[in-house]
């Protein structure tokens, strides 16, 4: 396989060559290429490799691949081309879900020829062998004569297959090409862009920006098939955001108050009198000087910002009323939790319920649980509600294991279960003891009062609002305990 119009490095040819055999679908629009131009291969792996690592150009390219030139230009010319391949770049997966997109659309608009084309570098591989031949003759050998009769008829075959090619250029429709590609491009950088959002809101809990490329691989198979983990994982970036927005609000008020006088750069702190160089041309120079070192005198500020809290048990209602966005919310609301714990390098316990326990996940600093994350958050809604099952679990989880003594418990519901006198009073007090704090959400326009009798700490939420949830339960979470 030569390269046509882009050079392909060893590696992504490795990764072409594995995707050909392990995908039927690229497969068969390699196969279905092939029977038109036999260096559509060429082209298709070309293709893939614009959107998972961009060649280099080739430095010359032959005549007879200028329909590949025509190809990639048609590709050029859509907007969301770039968009697409900068998704892509890197990703195994993504590259190859849109290539084989890419693939189906050209594929489908490459002219029917009469018969399929040869690659004529093929003859001049066949000439320059002759011709070596030739040379090695003495002028009256015997075999000669017929050598040099081949070798006419072999560029003769060649004339032929790249005025072939030059034909099967020519009978292309750019704007046609352009049109069909269009919404192909435009429909699968969409895809792209969602599954690539949705990746980064499922991964680096806890500010983990690194992730291997095996999980990466994992989550966009995963999110490929399934909406409905593209829909939360969206969801659960967007909470992310606000969440840590919170966190990030609360950490820059806390360094306020003056303490000394130290060197930086830092502009907004720097001293008066620094400032007036700049209104005299030569101490303005020594100023940038300064400031490019890290040398200009400034205030050096202090405060109390308060080390991370003790570790949080999330309770998240799985019951049929669930169903739908209200447990795409909660999950991803958890999530959103669980970024927060785990920036504070808090341990954070996930607990799926509805009249029984359905999943438990434990999230733990620097440790990957990407693959048993996905398991969790895929899990469907069914049955029906009890509170007091999801928080004795919790419960027995502070007094029994370690990494989560003294742990905030949040419970997330749309619904409404009893709770026994006995078991708030124990609750209340237990909680009053060994200072914990316990959290609602209510997903529904009326909170239910046994929330209200397990806690004041209730958020309510009449619409599936992500706002709402910063200026109540994350705002909670991020502030200090009370003394």
């Amino acid at each position: 396989m030569r390269d046509l119009i882009y050079s392909v490095d060893k590696w992504t040819s490795y990764l072409w060559r594995g995707l050909v055999r392990d995908s039927a679908v690229v497969r068969e629009h390699v196969e279905r290429g092939r029977a038109k131009l036999a260096t559509f291969p060429s082209f298709a792996r070309e293709v893939f490799a614009r959107l998972y690592s961009p060649p280099r150009p080739c430095p010359r390219t032959r005549p007879e691949d200028d329909w590949a030139k025509a190809l990639h230009a048609a590709l050029d010319e859509l907007p969301a081309y770039k968009k697409l391949a900068a998704h892509c770049a890197h990703n195994k997966e993504l590259a190859s879900a849109a290539t084989a997109n890419l693939l189906e659309q050209l594929v489908e608009r490459l002219p029917e020829p009469p018969s399929p084309l040869d690659d004529p570098e093929e003859r001049r591989r066949e000439v320059r062998g002759l011709l070596d031949f030739l040379a090695a003759l003495n002028a009256d050998d015997p075999t000669r004569a017929p050598l040099e009769r081949r070798l006419e008829e072999a560029k003769a075959r060649g004339r032929d297959a790249v005025a072939a090619m030059a034909r099967f250029t020519d009978a292309l429709d750019p704007d046609g090409l352009r049109q069909s590609l269009r919404r192909s491009v435009d429909e699968c950088a969409t895809d792209v862009e969602e599954i690539t959002t949705s990746a980064a809101g499922l991964s680096g809990l806890g500010g983990a920006h690194t992730s291997s490329d095996a999980t990466q691989a994992l989550l966009s198979s995963t999110l490929k098939d399934s909406d409905a983990l593209r829909r939360l994982g969206m969801l659960a970036g967007r909470m992310r955001r606000i969440a840590m927005g919170k966190r990030r609000t609360r950490t820059r008020h806390a360094a306020a108050e003056l303490s000394d006088i130290t060197t930086g750069s830092d502009l907004a702190r720097v001293l008066p009198h620094e400032l007036m160089k700049l209104t005299d041309p030569v101490l303005s120079l020594d100023f940038l000087r300064a400031f490019v070192e890290g040398a200009l005198l400034q205030y050096e500020l202090v405060g109390n910002e308060r080390e991370g809290r003790g570790p949080m048990v999330v309770l998240i209602d799985d019951s049929d009323s669930m169903d739908g966005p209200p447990a795409t919310f909660a999950r991803a609301a958890a999530l959103a939790l669980a970024d927060l714990a785990l920036a504070e390098r808090r341990a954070c316990r996930l607990v799926r319920f509805s009249h029984r326990i359905n999943a438990v996940l434990d999230l733990r600093v620097g440790r990957d649980t990407t693959k048993e994350l996905l398991h969790f958050l895929s899990g469907p809604v069914d049955g029906g509600t009890s509170f007091e099952l999801p928080l004795r679990a919790a419960r027995e989880a502070i007094e029994q294991e370690a990494a989560y003594e003294r742990a905030d418990v949040v419970l997330i519901t749309d619904g409404e279960a009893e709770l026994s006198h006995e078991f708030l009073r124990e609750w209340t007090q237990r909680a009053r003891r060994e200072g914990l704090t316990t959290y609602a959400i209510h997903i529904g326009a009326h909170v239910p009062a046994v929330l209200r009798a397990l806690t004041p700490e209730v958020t309510g939420l009449p619409a599936l609002d992500p706002e709402r949830l910063a200026a109540g339960l994350f705002d909670r979470v991020t502030s200090p305990p009370c003394a």
